[in-house]
């Protein structure tokens, strides 16, 4: 379409099939209660699309990445959702209004630059609504990454290098790793820690997120903490019974004690007695 704007044009109002005038994105301030994602939330979202790690995002990653990030029931929304409207995403344009190369593709900053340029609540600290919350991992997948990251990290330095990685992800190359730590801003040598883990796991794709998701936790660690809580139950146990039984049984033997002792004492009584009678 020859009259279609630049991607997220100039006031990002955008005409619909039928003519009707698409809402305008700049005009939508949040409201109490919107679903709506806070712009230092837009570098967790830019390391998940960035599917190649090189700190860029290339057409196709662009594309996914506000597929992804446009409400489905928006114009501009029902428009991501068709496939031939990826020919109409006017890549260069983009890249031009706000400063990047289209050959290497926009950076983090460029991204940012494009939500302070065309939407006018950027500065607010709002991005638009998107259901965009559905991309951070859930609570439980987290947990699961977590678990992976310390049975991995064999020295326990808070940090996967490469031979602990490779562990992890038999099928990964070095050169993947290095690119992988590079664009992490990792020591290459120290390895990545969990933060840095966790964005690769928020990606779509890639050896070390498969194998992060096909990981599972080793039967023996959960044995080792089974046994582990049963010894202390039994040494509760034990010490709990100790507690009654000593009681008891010392006041079993003072009173055996106090017996045999009247005992005694009426033994050497009777004798005297007889000592006595005898004499």
């Amino acid at each position: 379409d020859a009259a279609e704007k630049p991607f997220l044009g100039n006031s990002l109002e955008k005409a619909d099939s039928s003519g009707e005038k698409g809402e305008k994105v700049a005009d939508t301030a949040p409201k109490e209660g919107d679903d709506r994602i806070q712009a230092d939330e837009i570098e967790e979202l830019f390391d998940r699309f960035d599917e190649d790690s090189n700190g860029f995002l290339n057409r196709k990653e662009l594309f996914q990445y506000f597929v992804a990030t446009t409400p489905p029931d928006s114009v501009m929304g029902k428009k991501y959702q068709q496939k031939d409207y990826f020919n109409l995403v006017r890549y260069r344009e983009f890249c031009k209004s706000v400063g990047a190369d289209p050959l290497t593709g926009l950076t983090l900053e460029n991204i940012k630059s494009a939500y302070e340029k065309h939407y006018g609540y950027a500065h607010k600290d709002w991005v638009v609504t998107a259901g965009m919350r559905s991309l951070k991992i859930p609570r439980e997948e987290k947990q699961h990454v977590k678990d992976a990251f310390a049975h991995f990290d064999l020295d326990s330095n808070g940090f996967l290098n490469w031979p602990e990685v490779q562990k992890m992800a038999p099928t990964m190359r070095l050169e993947k790793y290095e690119s992988l730590a590079t664009a992490l801003n990792a020591d290459v040598s120290e390895g990545v820690d969990l933060h840095g883990i966790i964005k690769v796991y928020t990606r779509k794709s890639g050896d070390l997120r498969r194998a992060i998701k096909a990981w599972e936790k080793p039967v023996d660690d959960v044995v080792i903490v089974r046994e582990s809580n049963t010894m202390a139950f039994w040494i509760l146990v034990v010490f709990f019974v100790m507690c009654l039984v000593l009681p008891v049984t010392a006041w079993v033997c003072g009173v055996h004690k106090t017996v045999q002792g009247r005992k005694v004492v009426k033994q050497i009584a009777r004798e005297m007695q007889e000592v006595a009678k005898a004499t």
